[in-house]
């Protein structure tokens, strides 16, 4: 009897030696791309550690000895000391927001600087084929600006500008909790009840007497024994003001004298 020995590969192990070879690829490739990924991230967040730093050390010789306030001018030329880090920086300004936006043209991230030097970063990374020489404020719909504050870079929607309202509608009537804007400033109704304006005249006592200034242009600030009223801090996403029933600063720490300034006011 003549013994065969068939040393061909069966097609049910070519198909299972496929299938193994496909799944690897796929493991691998998933590997590979969360690696990745997580590159990417860590060498944008390296991008952003180092900018910070640079914009903190510029800072520091932008301010203003007599107002406080950081200097375009200065900023701008304190950045060209570090060009040889990030290339070419772009400074522009929103006087109406009281801000600069700074972009690095080698890494295309985005700040935003209060004139106190609150440092935001900007999630939109900029094209190559933008242009940022224009100031805008992130997240607000074009032609909505009166409808928002932008404190430390986080926008809050407002009712609007109190001297735009009344003089459309001929009176307003405003209640405990409403936020709005007015001759260049922002405030906060507080006391039991609200109040009726009932033409432009009337505002400055309804201001004076039943609101509370906000302090915008301080940004958000760390509770401490310099609290005056109307500073603002933020606590996760939420945003409280300063209002101490008995006009004492002793009592930062009081959590019933920080109010919360509630998001949506935005009038439909």
């Amino acid at each position: 009897m003549k013994m065969y020995n068939n040393k061909g590969i069966s097609m049910v192990t070519l198909v299972i030696t496929i299938v193994v070879i496909i799944i690897l690829s796929a493991i691998s490739f998933v590997v590979n791309d969360s690696a990745t990924e997580r590159a990417q991230r860590a060498k944008k967040e390296a991008e952003i550690s180092q900018e910070t730093q640079i914009l903190k050390t510029t800072l520091k010789n932008a301010e203003n000895i007599f107002s406080g306030e950081i200097e375009k001018d200065e900023l701008a030329e304190g950045l060209k000391e570090h060009h040889a880090i990030i290339d070419e920086s772009y400074v522009s300004e929103n006087p109406a927001k009281k801000e600069y936006k700074i972009i690095f043209n080698k890494t295309r991230n985005a700040y935003i600087i209060d004139k106190n030097g609150e440092i935001t970063v900007l999630d939109k990374l900029y094209t190559d084929n933008e242009t940022p020489s224009e100031p805008s404020t992130p997240g607000i719909p074009e032609g909505e600006e009166e409808y928002y504050m932008t404190v430390g870079g986080k926008n809050i929607e407002i009712i609007g500008d109190i001297a735009n309202r009344v003089s459309e509608s001929g009176g307003l009537l405003f209640t405990v909790g409403e936020a709005f804007s007015y001759n260049e400033g922002y405030y906060y109704v507080v006391g039991k009840q609200g109040g009726w304006v009932g033409n432009e005249s009337e505002i400055p006592s309804f201001v004076n007497d039943r609101c509370v200034k906000l302090n915008v242009e301080k940004g958000f600030v760390t509770p401490g024994p310099d609290t005056v009223e109307g500073d603002m801090k933020l606590v996760g996403d939420k945003v409280y003001f300063y209002h101490p029933d008995d006009n004492r600063t002793d009592g930062y720490d009081i959590e019933a004298w920080w109010i919360e300034i509630p998001a949506n006011q935005k009038p439909v």
